[in-house]
């Protein structure tokens, strides 16, 4: 046991490296004031006002971080967090210093750091500072603390095979160190830990010669008589307990009075045991033993038969919450055992036993609650606790009588299974137990009851063989004739059920040997002998055992001999005076049978439901599931159908009736379009039945609802094989819909190319069938994500061509025409396909998106009033966003384009009113303050080019930018035109609009008359934009510009340089 100790405390050696030495003043600025900060907390330091010199050193640590003295500084800061008890900060502080090559107080740091990570639960982090200290400061005054420190913390942190090194050094190094009696009673303390009391007691007996005055001499007296005790010595120990009670301070003597106590009532010595314990309770009742003294106490008063005593004393105990109560309730409990007690025993032990799972006395108290519920005729609770003995505490003394009592609990509570293991276990670990022979029948016994008849003939066969003298033999002998008729080993039987059924004194208990025979009968079809035997077995008693199996049989033999009525008459009466029986599924199920020979298809139906609801796991429910589905299917209730025929196939055990469930319940799932499901039920078909009948049908009904159910691999699988093998066999419309699948899978795996050849050979192969429409209209799909409009324009001409297409085949072939035309920039034939679409199906969703393609493709054909008229057809509160907001910009440059100039500007606010966010705002924005610059409303139209100039950045940012200046320069205000113009160069990069910009701007220099400027700017547009129609204009220019400079012109020399 390991005990605890406070931990040295090393003041004194702190206390040396507290004394700072205060730096010279200094005259200049920021080093005198530095100097002022450090002295000042030194000074305080010295003073002990740690809290204000922990202020001044981190005022400095703060201000002057780079100073000289910082590591002094933090030292004395963790000085003084060290003596404030602000461990964690100091220790924070303390790690730091420890990088620091060169630290005047590095023996100080490591010490005093070892030190705050004891105090502060982690000895382990205090090892290798401490470690550090002794290796590198050897001399150091503090090396003997490092040294006991190091023990101490290798003792705090469980590493106690590491504490004699450190506390060897100190006594060989240091041998006079105060440290050395604490360090070496560690190591004691260790060897206790250790579990080696033999070594404890040597090095206490060393400690004691060596220090017979020391600070723990008297700790190590009782430390030594404790290890002698443990160890064996127990006439040394006797003698050391006494010398420490005679002679030892007052805090000692109960510590050794218990010890002695302990030891006496061990030996069996009860009276000086109890005078020790007495004199303990009397004069040291507050002391940490006196619960555990009165503890044992207690059990003398028990052992001696006070139960009256020992009841007192462990109340108190467990009434103050005193001691370990564990043992002072189980003890209590044991005195109202003991008294005639056991309910309120066992009522005392559940209660220990919950609010203690971690006693060691945990087996005790379960055999002995176990014993106490027993005798307080609980035997299902009895039976409880001892579970839990024999799975926990399989080698406990109490494991035999424990197991034998669990056996038998378990035969009585009739739960057979469990009970068989437990005398299997029972046998196995206590074969010549006195209780063995009772076990050995109650085993098969139970094997029996639990119509577990092969073990159940095993077990009575061999208690005949070895056990011919037990009270159990003539039941034992009846017994296995029952089980081994009902094993079919009748020619075994019939000996011991002919003797019994044929005495003339059949006892009553042996009459089942007539139901027997009865059945033998039965098994060999002989059904009028069968109920005849049955009957006269039924007559025989009011309440004859088995009378639920006799008359199962009995029904089934009306039923063998055509007689459904009578049949119905017995399982009616069966199910109502056997509602429990274990045959009362097998009955319901036989009466169902019965009501479909009479033609009684609802009363069926209500028998085998109520089969299945209150027996869902019986071994008929394959076969009541398979005529509810029969039913359902005939009716037409192809849902309920395919539910029956799921269960039926998942209960069945008969492969050709799982294959035929199976497949019936994927066509139930086919017809009610649950094409998922209908593919796992098929594939699980062909997976255990791939050679059934029905395997090609079910393989191409599996590939299309595979591919439906978008399990596109395994549906190109199936298929495969079909082309492989019998798709040529199957009907037209299942070859052509198997291959429309599998053109569909393909394009779903985006396998395009081949998606495309399987429709050209399904329109090849069937271009009459409905499916060749639906074919060209995907084909059409494919050619277009490969880029070739045309080829997709082709084949939805030809659908459309055809016979009349359905209505949503047709409207969505237009649609799709009309934006591959507008693809192919064929604006008249998509404009006509669009309206077709649009006149043909004026409600169709997607009318909206065909007037705004069709509006786009009359603005490019420049048709724009009738553009406008398709644009303006879609509604503004149209669910697509993205619709409405392109047919508003679209209508905006329509009207732009015919200069209805306010109209467009309105189109243009509009969008930005309902599509603030969206991402063309910018294209409106400009838009509208191009509409407005159209107006004259230059003022407006520069505030809209603004907010795009100020927004957004890229080519329409340019325009707007060069827009302002072109504004400014309609309104003459040519000095702030040239620098709106002049930033289009500078900060786009878009060259049409640099020419642009130049060329304008130029031609504002020369509205300013600064036609140097201008020939910069009109040069520059022909240097760097050479290829433009602003060049050309810039080159006239020029051209002008050099027939002004002629003599007689003014030249306007030096402006705009």
């Amino acid at each position: 046991m390991r005990m605890r100790w406070t931990q040295l405390a090393i003041a004194g050696g702190l206390a040396l490296a507290i004394a700072m030495t205060p730096a010279p003043a200094q005259s200049t600025g920021d080093e005198a004031a530095s100097l002022r900060t450090f002295n000042a907390a030194s000074g305080l330091l010295g003073r002990g006002l740690y809290e204000l010199a922990a202020a001044e050193y981190r005022t400095f640590l703060n201000d002057y971080g780079e100073h000289a003295r910082v590591a002094e500084a933090r030292y004395g800061l963790a000085v003084c967090l060290y003596r404030l008890e602000q461990t964690a900060e100091a220790a924070a502080e303390l790690t730091r210093l420890e990088r620091v090559d060169g630290l005047a107080y590095a023996a100080e740091v490591g010490t005093m750091l070892g030190q705050c990570h004891l105090r502060l639960g982690a000895p382990a982090d205090a090892v290798g500072p401490l470690e550090r200290v002794l290796a590198d400061h050897a001399d150091h005054d503090l090396a003997d603390d490092a040294a006991a420190l190091l023990a101490e913390a290798h003792y705090a942190a469980g590493a106690f095979k590491n504490v004699a090194a450190p506390v060897q050094r100190l006594a060989r190094t240091w041998p006079d160190s105060p440290r050395r009696e604490r360090a070496e009673l560690l190591l004691a303390l260790s060897s206790v830990a250790l579990g080696d009391d033999q070594a404890a007691a040597r090095q206490l007996a060393s400690i004691r010669r060596a220090f017979p005055r020391g600070v723990y001499a008297d700790e190590t007296e009782l430390l030594l008589a404790q290890c002698l005790d443990r160890a064996g010595g127990l006439d040394a120990a006797v003698k050391q307990y006494q010398r420490v009670i005679e002679h030892g301070r007052d805090a000692f003597v109960p510590e050794a009075r218990y010890g002695l106590a302990s030891l006496q009532y061990r030996r069996g010595n009860l009276t000086p045991a109890a005078a020790l314990l007495d004199a303990l309770l009397k004069q040291t009742p507050a002391h940490g033993r006196a619960a555990e003294a009165q503890l044992l106490r207690g059990r003398i008063d028990f052992d001696e038969d006070r139960l009256d005593e020992a009841r007192r004393r462990f109340d108190a105990l467990l009434a103050g919450d005193l001691g370990p109560l564990d043992e002072a309730a189980y003890w209590r409990a044991k005195c109202d055992l003991a008294g005639g007690k056991p309910r309120a025993a066992a009522t005392r032990l559940a209660a220990t036993i919950k609010r203690h799972p971690d006693s060691p006395l945990l087996a005790e108290m379960r055999y002995d609650a176990a014993v106490a519920l027993i005798r307080a005729d609980a035997a299902g609770d009895a039976l409880t606790a001892l579970e839990r003995f024999r799975t926990t505490h399989a080698d406990h003394a109490l494991a035999p009588e424990a197991a034998y009592l669990a056996v038998a609990a378990l035969h009585e509570l009739a739960r057979y299974e469990e009970c068989g293991v437990a005398c299997e276990a029972f046998l196995d670990a206590y074969p010549a137990h006195a209780r063995a022979d009772e076990v050995a029948f109650l085993h098969a016994e139970s094997a029996y009851l639990d119509d577990d008849l092969p073990t159940a003939a095993q077990l009575y066969a061999a208690h005949r063989s070895t056990r011919p003298q037990s009270p159990h033999r003539e039941r034992v002998a009846f017994r296995l004739g029952v089980v081994l008729h009902q094993l079919g080993r009748d020619d075994e039987a019939v000996p011991l059920l002919v003797a019994i059924a044929e005495s003339p004194t059949l006892d009553a208990a042996f009459r089942p040997a007539l139901l027997a025979l009865g059945d033998l009968h039965f098994q060999r079809g002989e059904w009028d002998k069968a109920r005849v035997r049955l009957t006269a077995y039924l007559e025989a008693d009011e309440t004859p055992a088995a009378a639920d199996d006799a008359m199962l049989k009995l029904g089934l033999c009306h039923q063998r001999l055509e007689d459904p009525e009578a049949a119905l008459t017995v399982f009616d009466a069966l199910l109502e005076d056997a509602p429990d029986s274990r045959h009362h599924a097998h009955a319901q199920f036989e009466r169902g049978q019965t009501l479909v020979t009479l033609d009684r298809n609802e009363d069926a139906v209500t028998a085998f439901e109520t089969l299945l609801r209150e027996h869902p796991d019986a071994e008929f429910a394959a076969a009541a599931f398979d005529h509810l589905g029969a039913l359902a299917f005939a009716a037409g209730d192809h849902a309920t159908a395919a539910e029956h025929y799921r269960a039926a196939a998942a209960r069945s055990t008969d492969p050709s009736r799982v294959a035929l469930a199976q497949l019936q319940r994927g066509r139930a799932l086919s017809a009610e379009a649950a094409h998922g499901p209908a593919a796992d039920v098929l594939t699980a078909l062909l997976e255990t039945h791939p050679d059934a009948d029905c395997a090609d049908e079910a393989r191409a009904y599996l590939a299309i609802a595979l591919s439906r159910s978008e399990r596109p691999a395994e549906a190109l699988a199936a298929i495969g094989g079909l082309e492989r093998g019998a798709l040529e066999t199957l009907p037209p419309e299942l070859q052509t819909a198997v291959r429309y699948e599998k053109a569909w899978t393909l394009r779903g795996l985006e396998r395009k190319a081949d998606a495309a050849v399987a429709y050209r050979r399904l329109i090849e192969h069937a271009p009459n069938d409905p499916l060749s429409q639906h074919a060209r209209l995907e084909l059409a799909e494919l050619e277009r994500d490969a880029g070739r409009d045309g080829e997709a324009a082709t084949q939805l001409r030809a659908l459309l061509a055809g016979d009349r297409p359905p209505a949503p085949l047709r409207s969505e072939a237009l649609y799709r025409l009309g934006a591959a035309e507008f693809t192919r920039t064929r604006h008249e034939p998509a404009v006509e396909a669009f309206e077709t679409f649009i006149a043909d199906y004026p409600e169709h969703e997607l009318v909206p998106s065909a007037r705004l393609l069709c509006g786009e493709a009359l603005f490019h054909l420049g048709r724009h009033e009738r553009a406008l008229t398709h644009l303006a057809a879609i509604p503004r509160s149209s669910t697509d966003a993205e619709t409405v907001g392109a047919s508003l910009l679209r209508r905006g440059e329509c009207h732009a384009a015919l200069q209805q100039w306010a109209k467009s500007a309105a189109m243009f606010e509009t969008y930005l009113k309902q599509f603030p966010k969206a991402d063309l705002w910018f294209q409106a924005r400009f838009g509208a303050g191009w509409a407005l610059e159209n107006q004259d409303k230059r003022a407006e139209a520069i505030t809209a080019y603004r907010d795009v100039v100020a927004r957004h950045q890229g080519p329409t940012a340019a325009r707007a930018q060069f827009q302002i200046g072109e504004c400014l320069f309609a309104d003459e205000r040519h000095q702030e035109a040239v620098a709106e113009l002049l930033k289009v160069d500078i900060l786009y990069a878009y060259p049409e609009w640099s020419a642009a910009a130049l060329y304008e701007a130029g031609r504002c220099f020369r509205a300013l008359s600064d036609p140097v400027a201008a020939r910069k700017q009109f040069e520059q547009v022909t240097r760097d934009h050479a290829e433009t129609n602003w060049a050309r204009l810039a080159a006239r220019q020029l051209e002008e510009l050099g027939r002004a400079a002629l003599p007689g012109h003014d030249r306007a020399e030096g402006k705009g340089s």
